[in-house]
């Protein structure tokens, strides 16, 4: 069987599990090209054995010599050592860290135990924020915007709320680990030993008496990152869509619209025929003599498409924007403007920036599902 194939290991193992099924689990188990053979007696075992071998033999599969051990007591199968006792850890596979020579000095105990970490957190009235660090680097940030219930709470459940919310997301990394937690809170330092507290904060505190963790005060100023994460609130899309419109209806792109209409011989054909007082479906003109399709800015065609290659490139790489998808950019654009095949002509542009592509996780093809297997008939 070659290899690199993706259904290579579940097909050979499917081949092994029908040549042993008479006596699988009973005195062989199979592991791919991993065979053990187990009894409770020899004579047992002389028997096990030719009967394996000769499953072997019947389907035309050798086992080499060499790499074949009998009679053992004990033996090393699947990175674990078996024997009458039981399970137990393989011995090569803890060398190292067994004759590990124990650390002299403080740096060099830390460099085999690890850096603790250090938890950053805020709360303002916009949301939460947090920041993960260990050896003066970042692990990982993070940061949401308050609930509405969230938005009554007092300054101090607000606090503790943001410690709740990243002990939770990071318990991977915090879990069974001695950490510091900062906060600019000064309250919070005696969470501990405070006598009187609501249900909601027995229940904070229930959660973080699972963690080795130490509450220490740290100055607002200090505390730059997590503040400025609690802080990056997110605008109202509604509010993005005026601002866009207001910058695109009243920008140079606007001015070039107008002006190249009478380059594009169906809309300025349509365009006249509104001003001589007939109805088309669909079209109107506005006070301002802009012709639009159901509301919508209709953008001319040039030779050059010059027009509409400045307005996707304002739609895509303004900081409003910051190089949208081609999904989300085309139902932007077409909230304000409307040209026939501007959905391929957004996905043409995009595909083409130069940072996307850069930047970007690659969209390749990704590898084909592994096909499942029949049942064999014997189970």
């Amino acid at each position: 069987m070659s290899f690199g194939l993706t259904n290579a290991p579940a097909t050979f193992m499917e081949l092994m599990n029908r040549v042993f099924h008479d006596i699988l689990d009973t005195s062989v188990i199979v592991f791919i090209d991993d065979i053990l053979i187990y009894s409770k007696d020899k004579e047992t075992h002389i028997l096990n054995i030719s009967t394996a071998l000769q499953q072997l033999r019947k389907e035309k599969l050798y086992a080499k010599f060499t790499k074949c051990e009998f009679w053992l007591n004990e033996v090393a199968f699947l990175g674990l050592v078996v024997s009458v006792e039981g399970l137990k850890v393989d011995h090569s596979k803890i060398k190292a860290i067994v004759k590990w020579k124990a650390p002299k000095s403080i740096v060099k105990i830390r460099s085999f135990l690890g850096q603790p970490f250090v938890l950053y957190t805020d709360a303002s009235g916009l949301g939460l924020g947090c920041v993960l660090i260990q050896r003066e680097q970042v692990v990982a940030y993070a940061s949401r915007q308050l609930k509405t219930h969230e938005k009554n709470y007092p300054t101090h459940d607000l606090k503790l709320a943001t410690v709740v919310h990243a002990v939770k997301i990071w318990r991977h990394y915090l879990y069974g680990e001695k950490f510091q937690i900062k906060s600019d809170h000064k309250s919070l330092t005696y969470l501990f030993n405070q006598k009187e507290l609501n249900k909601q904060q027995r229940r904070w505190l229930e959660l973080l008496k699972d963690y080795d963790c130490d509450i220490q005060y740290h100055p607002r100023k200090a505390n730059v990152v997590a503040d400025a994460l609690s802080r990056n609130a997110m605008i109202k899309s509604q509010g993005e869509v005026n601002t866009t419109a207001a910058m695109c209806t009243r920008g140079r792109v606007f001015n070039h619209v107008k002006a190249a209409i009478k380059s594009d011989t169906n809309l300025r054909t349509v365009q006249e025929d509104i001003k001589k007082g007939r109805t088309i479906s669909e079209f109107t003109l506005d006070k301002e003599k802009v012709l639009k399709y159901k509301g919508r800015i209709c953008v001319p065609e040039t030779k050059n498409s010059d027009v509409r290659h400045r307005l996707m490139k304002e739609a895509h790489t303004t900081t409003y924007s910051v190089h949208p998808g081609s999904t989300k950019m085309y139902h932007e654009l077409k909230k304000l403007y409307w040209w026939r095949g501007m959905k391929a002509d957004v996905a043409k542009f995009v595909s083409q920036c130069l940072n996307c592509r850069r930047v970007k996780d690659e969209r390749q093809r990704p590898a084909r599902l592994l096909q499942p297997l029949p049942e064999p008939a014997w189970k």
